[in-house]
């Protein structure tokens, strides 16, 4: 069967819903899978091997056009608007799919589909779980979940280059330090856990004391000036990678590594310190212990994503010195 997935929105939720595209696919290796993705989650998607084919959704009344006589040539058998927005709702009336299922946030659309109820799946993100819905979806495609579907990246191939190997040689933890830790820089109703340079190189060293081994570092699309300090500190390796020595073990910064870099980072680590973000479902996709903050304002929300992850370790943001203090207590 020819299955199209509508996933325009961020990596984390196609790293989510790949474990339906991974259900669809271990049940038959002989179904083809075809996402409608958006930009941000591109260059995850076209990467996975149980993704046949990929397309972006782009602007404009002509890419719409084209986009719709590319997929119905496809002779698409069931398609998924897992994204549940209004922009793809539209766009899948345009498609020629025998079988049409919807995954609703919004109920502004129901009354559109009263006649065809047995294809909604309403996801109230506040009272479910991400995985029940997942379930849920592979109930209506008469197919099933089995746990080893969690694990989306295994077996995946990620190309990156070999500058990586001065790190990967020996054990590490890896400390994701992303704008998510900048105030200002992400949601700022946020609670404040910036780390001054000073806060941040005793954070990282008492990482190193208490494991006994490496820490990597890395950081996200932005750099951030207590990073920077930290940088000046080190010895450059290579064009995004510096080096310092503590006492028997090393600190490594990696500066702004790509995705696939990111993910080769995270696959070989012991320990994934990270806000949440699609860091925290890759290391759950290894089986990678996992220590992840989130803000309480939002607290529901995050654990509908996160109540399948393995290995997981939830911190609630306080303030720099409390969570800090409870992810010590984690390492």
């Amino acid at each position: 069967m020819n299955y199209l997935i509508f996933r325009t929105d961020r990596v984390g939720d196609l790293l989510v819903s790949s474990i339906l595209l991974k259900s669809i696919k271990r049940s038959d290796s002989n179904n083809k899978i075809y996402v409608v993705c958006s930009r941000s989650n591109y260059d995850l998607a076209k990467n996975l091997s149980f993704i046949d084919g990929v397309f972006i959704f782009k602007k404009g009344f002509f890419n719409k056009l084209k986009l719709i006589i590319k997929i119905n040539f496809l002779k698409i058998e069931s398609a998924l608007i897992l994204d549940g927005k209004d922009r793809s709702i539209l766009f899948s009336m345009f498609i020629a799919a025998k079988n049409k299922i919807y995954i609703l946030n919004k109920k502004k659309f129901s009354f559109f589909f009263k006649n065809k109820r047995k294809n909604l799946i309403y996801d109230d993100e506040l009272n479910d779980f991400k995985i029940n819905i997942i379930k849920k979806t592979l109930e209506k495609l008469h197919l099933n979940f089995v746990n080893k579907d969690l694990n989306i990246l295994e077996n995946e191939q990620f190309f990156t280059s070999n500058k990586l190997n001065l790190i990967n040689k020996n054990s590490y933890n890896l400390f994701h330090y992303d704008e998510k830790w900048i105030k200002n820089a992400y949601i700022s109703s946020y609670k404040n856990i910036e780390l001054d340079v000073d806060n941040l190189n005793f954070f990282l060293n008492s990482i190193i004391d208490k494991s006994k081994i490496n820490l990597v570092i890395t950081s996200g699309k932005k750099s951030s000036k207590p990073l920077d300090q930290l940088k000046n500190t080190m010895n450059k390796l290579t064009s995004n990678i510096y080096i310092k020595k503590n006492n028997n073990n090393f600190l490594y910064y990696i500066e702004q590594p790509n995705f696939n870099e990111l993910i080769e980072i995270i696959c070989k680590s012991n320990l994934c310190i990270t806000c949440h973000g699609s860091p925290t479902h890759i290391a759950s996709s290894y089986n990678i212990k996992t220590i992840d903050i989130v803000d309480y304002s939002k607290i529901s929300l995050y654990r509908s994503y996160t109540k399948h992850l393995q290995n997981y370790n939830e911190v609630i943001r306080v303030n720099a010195k409390e969570t800090t203090k409870k992810i010590l207590s984690l390492v």
